[in-house]
């Protein structure tokens, strides 16, 4: 019976409650506790980092797949993997294991899957232009700055009887995401592209980014001429202008030197090669003689003409006498060589052919009379910024060199001084939820919480004490010559001092034992006396009417001690 007691008891409190204020209790308690959810798993949730960025959607799926097959929690955000960072470097090794990113460009493993049996050679060739272009790619990829990459070689096939030669070309395509390449890196990519395919030089290769923007052409067209020179002339004016600065404001103090400096370069590429010949020093070279003699002796035969001079046996006649020749010549022949000197001068572009300098100085201020007052420099201290100047630069006036130094007051320009907030996006988010958690807490007190302890537990026990007395002195009057009357079990019991006569007192004891004197001035003689049951003796008509307005008057303590009555009888 106690079980169903506590749930009537219960019901009892919550229909005194109402729907309204039951509602409000229920979306409150519902707040704090999904309030104090979300900061406990703000707090216990780990610091996420990017362990791969740039990644394309194959490589996010495999690798999302192998952190599941691990139990590992990750995010994908914006083209990246994020896991704890506390395990970065091991999850990076077992991915890399894996060869999960980078593993959709193949190198040289299409050779070790080639079957040489039955491959032709186109194929052979072929095979052997991917795993080159495959491994350019994975070493383009390691730099810092780029995030993927592809490489296309043209490789032309070489004829064996042809004089014309083509050259082979190539073009990359980098994917930087967000990063930029510097020209330094532009040109490395170049070279280490040209050096790895035999018969490729830098200016055959092509670069691009993901971006569509050229890096590289290989070209070296004039536009890219004129570019380069103005970069040159841009840099030699920033380092003048930088060193002369710093030397200035050493002297005149800090933000109180400009420095403009205008440099014409000559980008001119002169190569001169002059022979100078002097014949006044002549060299014997080579020295050669000859000399020739003849002496010739001929002689005339006599013969006889007929058939008798041909007859074997037969004298022939005496031939007749014969003529001698004698010569004789000599030939000489020197060689000299002259004196030559051979000169060749290069003159190489960039020469500096003018400078014009201008440096705007500030002088000091002087305070006068609480006036600030601007003092410039004399013209004997302009004089030695100028000799110091020029010294610097490397001063010609054959060249037509220019130095001005002007003194000036400055702009004074007020400057916008940064504070750093003092809280953060994190700290007013915090901020936000404990104020939101002390908002719940307080209405679920001051809404929910009072009113249930109001409803339920006595409040003024001096209205409680006015009853307890009343009904003691009702039960008084009925039974004044007994001295005392008991009204049912564990109702307060009730004396009356005087013998209920006006002006007399009523003694009442309250449930707590608490005695409690009612002036008997309230009895008022000649009231009419009521029978109640269970109640030994008549009560007053007049102190039940007083209890019932009573009653009327306070509902909810009069509710209180009625029930803190029932709770003493059990």
């Amino acid at each position: 019976m106690s079980e169903f007691k506590i749930l009537d008891k219960f019901l009892t409190v919550l229909r005194r409650i109402g729907a309204a204020r039951l509602a409000m209790l229920v979306v409150s308690i519902v707040m704090l506790i999904g309030l104090i959810s979300m900061i406990a798993v703000r707090g216990n949730a780990p610091d996420y980092g990017i362990v791969y960025g740039g990644l394309s959607e194959q490589e996010q799926a495999k690798i999302a797949q192998t952190l599941d097959g691990l139990n590992i929690d990750y995010q994908v955000r914006s083209g990246g993997v994020y896991v704890a960072k506390s395990r970065i470097p091991e999850i990076r090794l077992k991915i890399a294991g894996e060869g999960i990113v980078g593993s959709s460009t193949s190198g040289y493993e299409i050779l070790d899957n080639q079957s040489s049996f039955g491959t032709t050679s186109l194929v052979q060739n072929i095979n052997a232009r991917r795993a080159l272009e495959g491994e350019l790619a994975r070493t383009i990829t390691s730099l810092p700055s780029v995030t993927s990459s592809r490489v296309h070689l043209v490789m032309p096939k070489k004829k064996l009887f042809s004089r014309e030669r083509i050259e082979p070309t190539a073009s990359v395509v980098v994917n930087l995401g967000t990063r930029i390449l510097s020209d330094e890196q532009v040109q490395s990519i170049n070279h280490m592209v040209a050096a790895s395919v035999p018969g490729l030089t830098p200016e055959n290769v092509t670069v691009v980014d993901n971006r569509g923007n050229m890096l590289s052409s290989g070209n070296k067209s004039q536009g890219n001429v004129m570019n380069m020179q103005q970069k040159i002339q841009r840099q030699v004016e920033t380092e003048y202008e930088h060193s002369l600065k710093r030397m200035l404001e050493r002297v005149v103090g800090p933000n109180k030197a400009n420095v403009k400096v205008t440099a014409e370069l000559d980008f001119d590429s002169i190569e001169e090669e002059s022979e100078i010949f002097d014949p006044e020093n002549q060299v014997v070279r080579s020295e050669q003689r000859s000399e020739d003699r003849m002496n010739a002796k001929q002689t005339q035969p006599n013969e006889a003409a007929g058939a008798s001079a041909n007859i074997p046996g037969q004298e022939v006649g005496g031939g007749a006498a014969g003529s001698s020749e004698e010569r004789q010549s000599a030939e000489e022949t020197i060689n000299y060589e002259i004196s030559k000197t051979i000169r060749r001068h290069v003159k190489s572009g960039g020469n500096i052919e003018q400078l014009n300098v201008a440096v705007l100085v500030e002088g000091n201020y002087s305070n006068e009379d609480g006036v600030q007052k601007y003092v410039p420099y004399d013209q004997q201290n302009l004089e030695k910024l100028e000799k110091l100047v020029k010294t610097a630069i490397g001063f010609d006036e054959e060249r037509g060199d220019m130095v001005e130094i002007v003194d000036m007051p400055f702009a004074q320009v007020q400057e916008e001084v940064y504070e750093e907030p003092l809280f953060n996006k994190d700290d007013y988010f915090m901020i936000a939820q404990y104020a939101l958690i002390s908002i719940a807490i307080f209405l679920l007190i001051f809404m929910i919480i009072k009113p249930i302890l109001k409803a339920t537990l006595p409040k003024d026990d001096d209205i409680g004490a006015k009853m307890a007395g009343e009904a003691g002195a009702a039960g008084a009057g009925a039974t004044a010559a007994a001295g005392g009357v008991a009204v049912g079990p564990g109702a307060p019991a009730v004396n009356i001092q005087g013998g209920g006569a006006a002006g007399g007192q009523a003694q009442a004891t309250a449930p707590d034992g608490t005695p409690i004197n009612i002036p008997t001035n309230e009895i008022v003689e000649g009231d009419s006396m009521i029978d109640l049951q269970s109640v030994e003796g008549q009560v007053r008509e007049s102190s039940i009417k007083k209890v019932i307005k009573i009653i009327q008057e306070n509902p909810e303590e009069s509710t209180n001690i009625i029930r803190g009555w029932l709770q003493g009888e059990d």
